[in-house]
C-alpha cells in the first residue's frame, strides 16, 4: 500500500479499486485484489476516529451527560451501494468511510456541541457541513453532519475524512427504526428505496418527531400533527405496520454477550432468518483480530445477515446506539403509539 509521496495508496489506486468493487464480479480474483486494498484503506481511518471520539466525549459529557457516543468504519456493503448509487462518486471523495455520531437529548444541545466542538482550536479542517435538523431530507433524515479533513504528521492518515453526526434522541430514533423495518421490507429504506406505503410512513413520523421537537417538518409532509396523525393511521390500517415491528422485538440472542462487558469494540452480528443477534466484545489489543473477523463474516454477508464493527463509550449504551443490530424498536413503536393515540 505503501508509496514515497502519500504514505499509502494514491487517490487514483482507491478509485480504481473502488470502481472493480462497484462492477467487477466477486468470484475474479480482480475482484478480491480490490476488495483487499479498500480494506487496508478502510482500516487506515481508525487513527482519525480514535482522536476525534476523545475530544467529542469530552465535549459531550460537559453538555449531556447521558449522551450516547458511536464510532464505526463504514460497511463494505454499504460502500458498494454508496458508489452504485451515485454513479460519479469516487472512492477517495467519499466523507463517511470513519463514522463519529453523538446522541444527545434535544435540539439545544446538539446545537450547542457542534459549536463548542468546532470553537475549539481543532488542528483538522471542517471541510463540509450539513444541517439536515433545519432542512430534513425527503426520507424524513434529520441529523447535523460535520466533515473534517484529518491532519497528521503520519502520511498514512493525513487527508483522511472523518464524518461526525449530531442528533437528538428522537431523530435517532427514527432512524435507527428505518435500518430495522429494511429487514422487514428487505429494500433499503434508508436509500429512500422500497414501497411507497413504507417510505411515507417514515416520512409522516419524522415529520410527527419534528414538530415534537419544534423543527421543520419533512418537505412534502403536512404542517400539522393532527394531519400527520390522520395520514399515518391510515397507513397503519391498510399496513398493520405496528404489528409487523412489534413482531421484530421477538428476536433473540445468538450467543451469550456477558464477555462483552467494559470492552472497547464490539462486532455486532444479525441473522434475520434465524431470527438470532450477536454481540461479541473485543480490547484495544484485541483490535485487529475484531477488523480481521469483520472483514471475513462481511464475505459472507447478503440479505439475511448483517455485521458491523463499532465502538460505543460503554456496553450499556451499544443497545442504544445500535437498536436495530437487536431488532429493537421498542422505542420507536412507543413514540408513534402515542402519537396516534
Amino acid at each position: 500500500m505503501k508509496n514515497g509521496q502519500t504514505g499509502r495508496m494514491t487517490n487514483g489506486e482507491i478509485d480504481r479499486a473502488g470502481a472493480v468493487l462497484k462492477s467487477s464480479d466477486p468470484a475474479t480474483d480482480e475482484y478480491e485484489h480490490a476488495l483487499s486494498l479498500v480494506n487496508e484503506w478502510r482500516s487506515l481511518h481508525k487513527a482519525p476516529l480514535n482522536t476525534f471520539q476523545i475530544a467529542l466525549r469530552k465535549k459531550a459529557v460537559k453538555i449531556d451527560v447521558g449522551y450516547v457516543f458511536a464510532q464505526r468504519l463504514k460497511k463494505m456493503k454499504s460502500i458498494k451501494e454508496k458508489l452504485v448509487r451515485y454513479s460519479k462518486m469516487k472512492l477517495s471523495t467519499m466523507q463517511d468511510i470513519g463514522g463519529c455520531r453523538v446522541v444527545l437529548s434535544d435540539v439545544e444541545k446538539v446545537y450547542e456541541l457542534r459549536n463548542v466542538y468546532c470553537s475549539s482550536g481543532i488542528k483538522h479542517k471542517l471541510i463540509g457541513e450539513d444541517d439536515y435538523i433545519a432542512s430534513p431530507r425527503n426520507s424524513g433524515y434529520r441529523s447535523f453532519h460535520l466533515v473534517f479533513r484529518y491532519s497528521s504528521k503520519n502520511p498514512a492518515w493525513d487527508g483522511l475524512k472523518v464524518e461526525v453526526q449530531l442528533r437528538t434522541r428522537l431523530q435517532h430514533i427514527w432512524a435507527t427504526a428505518v435500518e430495522t423495518a429494511s429487514l422487514l421490507s428487505e429494500t433499503s429504506l434508508k436509500a429512500s428505496v422500497g414501497e411507497e406505503d413504507w417510505l411515507r410512513f417514515f416520512a409522516l413520523a419524522s415529520s410527527c418527531f419534528a414538530l415534537q421537537e419544534k423543527c421543520a417538518p419533512v418537505p412534502n409532509t403536512p404542517n400539522t400533527m393532527d394531519e400527520i396523525r390522520r395520514e399515518l393511521k391510515l397507513l397503519d390500517e391498510r399496513n398493520d405496520f405496528l404489528t409487523k415491528f412489534e413482531a421484530l422485538n421477538a428476536f433473540g440472542k445468538y450467543a451469550d454477550s456477558k464477555d462483552a462487558f467494559n470492552k472497547d469494540y464490539y462486532l455486532l452480528y444479525i441473522n434475520k432468518s434465524e431470527r438470532l443477534y450477536r454481540a461479541i466484545g473485543y480490547t484495544k489489543k484485541q483490535y485487529e483480530q475484531a477488523y480481521s473477523r469483520y472483514v471475513t463474516w462481511e464475505k459472507t454477508e447478503n440479505s439475511v445477515d448483517s455485521v458491523v464493527l463499532v465502538a460505543t463509550n460503554s456496553f450499556d449504551s451499544l443497545k442504544s446506539a445500535y437498536p436495530n443490530y437487536f431488532a429493537d424498536m421498542r422505542e420507536f413503536i412507543t413514540a408513534i403509539r402515542n402519537i396516534l393515540n
